[in-house]
């Protein structure tokens, strides 16, 4: 389903958030680690290594 350069889709994504990185996916889009997670780039974010 997602195919061509630059295609940004995630393995995991349903079919509503395919369409929506596909509708999405000629524009810049600057996300933070959880709005990632909402759009569905991504599974989970990671918590900090800091002081570890």
């Amino acid at each position: 389903m997602c195919n061509g350069a630059g295609s940004a889709c995630p393995r995991t994504a349903s079919q509503s958030a395919e369409t929506r990185i596909r509708r999405d996916n000629g524009r810049d889009k600057i996300l933070t680690a959880p709005q990632a997670q909402e759009y569905g780039l991504i599974d989970q974010v990671l918590a900090s290594r800091k002081g570890a």
